[in-house]
């Protein structure tokens, strides 16, 4: 099987470079600060939700910093999975540039889906309490979709009850957590229609707070909403995508032709681009918010940019 041919002229430059981006952003997101730099747009947020009166002021200041070490570890796992990223960019260019389209878009898929959660999280001027709530609505979603996971098995299996039975208690303490922040959720119901996952409840409304889906996560760094579905029609093995990925080759010593199989999957150099971008917007948002710059990727990513 023969995968399709990047238009660099070389991938050592690309997968070097990009490690480098790598590097770089991954020491600007381990610089966040455990405690809020003075006068910093994270200090800022923090002390109005202080301003609140006790306990509910100090308990969402402190949500408020729970999030800080939730996005910088968000933001970290973003590099690891770039790396992965490179890693196919290395291989392509042991082997005459040939790249791995259907891998490389699915690990860039990744890349995207994280990336957009932290920048939703530390999205700018969304302020203290939009952002806290952010952080308790993703947390509850989360919940909910391991419930629904570990309540899929046999009720005998051991293992995934012990696991049930560790995710609905993190469940009562979150709705606890909520409640002493001022505001309120509901936990999961099990009834005849089947289950419904626990939810952070609207203020001033009983509607359900929403969370962006994974793909209007991943649009955020992607841009345009068509790169999210070709990313995902290469990581699900979308039948259409392998199809068109297909053409005839030379003819075997049996007289059989050999099938070049190319798959489906954003062209390299633009999944380059998503990757740098999730890269240096990540490092940007965290350092931004916490009052350092992020410079040195924003200057790697540049460097990079000729070549696409």
């Amino acid at each position: 099987m023969r995968q399709q041919a990047v238009t660099l002229e070389s991938m050592i430059e690309a997968h070097t470079l990009l490690r480098e981006i790598t590097a770089r952003a991954r020491d600007i997101i381990t610089a966040a600060p455990g405690a809020a730099a003075a006068g910093s747009p994270r200090d800022v947020e923090r002390t109005e939700l202080l301003a609140a009166a006790a306990p509910i002021g100090p308990n969402r200041a402190r949500l408020h910093d729970e999030l800080n070490v939730e996005a910088q570890m968000m933001a970290g796992h973003v590099t690891l999975i770039a790396g992965g990223v490179a890693d196919c960019l290395e291989v392509a260019a042991g082997r005459n540039n040939e790249i791995n389209t259907p891998v490389l878009s699915t690990v860039v898929r990744s890349v995207a889906e994280i990336a957009g959660q932290v920048l939703w999280l530390l999205e700018g001027g969304a302020g203290a309490e939009v952002r806290v709530r952010r952080l308790l609505a993703w947390r509850i979603k989360d919940i909910g979709a391991e419930e629904k996971w570990f309540r899929s098995f046999d009720a005998s299996n051991a293992e995934a009850a012990a696991a049930l039975a560790a995710i609905e208690a993190e469940e009562q303490q979150t709705l606890a957590t909520v409640a002493a922040a001022g505001w309120q959720a509901n936990g999961h119901v099990v009834d005849p229609k089947g289950f419904r996952p626990p939810t952070l409840v609207e203020v001033d409304s009983t509607r359900p707070e929403k969370v962006p889906s994974l793909g209007d996560f991943a649009t955020r760094v992607t841009v345009s909403p068509t790169a999210y579905p070709v990313l995902s029609s290469a990581a699900h093995g979308g039948r259409s995508g392998v199809i068109r990925g297909m053409s005839p080759g030379a003819t075997d010593s049996s007289g059989r032709t050999v099938v070049n199989m190319a798959g489906d999957g954003l062209p390299p150099n633009l999944a380059i681009k998503v990757t740098t971008h999730a890269l240096n917007e990540v490092s940007n948002a965290l350092a931004s918010w916490n009052g350092y710059h992020s410079m040195p990727v924003y200057e790697a990513v540049a460097e990079l940019d000729q070549y696409l």
